[in-house]
């Protein structure tokens, strides 16, 4: 005995299988949408805000508190650096990673990096990274290799011998830049502060410029609206295949 399914009279064709996978993937696309709206969205993306500080110190005594704030768990220190917003020339050593050659506005060119090696005293760029118990310790690996975790402090020197950075932690850098607390909040961009001490101890503000975003829409948000109008293609037809091969039956 047959266990087929008979359709009864009226019923052949109609179409309703069709009508229901629609109804199902643009349920699926629908969800799909939303769930890129939380995971792509600005105020969610900035609601785990870190931060991170970075001291630098000029020859003549100046010296640079920036209060880097990322959403990232972590970055390297050439991230922090570049972010920070300011002027730095750079060049690589094949396998040892960037060299910072002039760091706003004072160094080598990144054609010749160590221009002042040869000199007495020898001045180039040092970089250190701030222990917990607040001593700065010789990053010899370079900031390529140097991993920047919120509450991170990281210091650079144009000096010959001591660097003469100064102990800070992050909420002392953060309240210089007139930040009341870590953590953008609210969906806001991250912040990116600096301000300048003099020798005498006057403080002045700097303006950061980070690398300014360009408008565009983020790559992530591009594949996600691709993948959405395929899926939607795929699910067409679908449909209509269903729905020929039903008014054919």
């Amino acid at each position: 005995m047959s266990t087929d399914t008979i359709l009864p009279p009226g019923r052949r064709g109609s179409g309703r299988p069709g009508v229901m996978l629609s109804t199902r993937v643009l349920g699926a696309l629908a969800a799909l949408a939303m769930l890129a709206a939380l995971v792509f969205s600005p105020r969610a993306a900035a609601a785990d805000t870190n931060a991170a500080g970075l001291v630098v110190r000029h020859g003549d005594g100046r010296l640079v508190y920036v209060y880097v704030e990322f959403t990232e768990p972590e970055l390297t220190g050439m991230e922090l650096l570049t972010r920070s917003g300011l002027a730095t020339e750079v060049t690589t050593f094949s396998g040892l990673g960037s060299a910072v050659c002039s760091l706003d506005g004072e160094g080598c060119p990144s054609d010749d990096c160590f221009c002042q090696s040869d000199d007495n005293p020898s001045y180039y760029w040092q970089y250190l990274s701030l222990t917990p118990d607040g001593t700065w310790n010789l990053e010899m690996n370079g900031p390529d290799n140097r991993t920047v975790r919120d509450g991170d402090v990281d210091g650079w020197s144009w000096a010959a011998d001591d660097p003469q950075l100064p102990a800070i932690s992050i909420d002392e850098i953060a309240r210089l830049n007139g930040v009341d607390g870590q953590g953008a909040g609210d969906g806001a961009e991250p912040r990116v502060l600096a301000v300048e001490v003099d020798p005498s101890g006057q403080v002045t503000t700097r303006t950061a410029q980070p690398e300014e975003d360009d408008g565009s829409m983020p790559t992530t948000y591009l594949a996600f609206g691709a993948l959405l109008i395929a899926a939607a293609g795929v699910a067409m037809v679908t449909v209509l295949r269903r729905r020929r091969s039903g008014s054919q039956a």
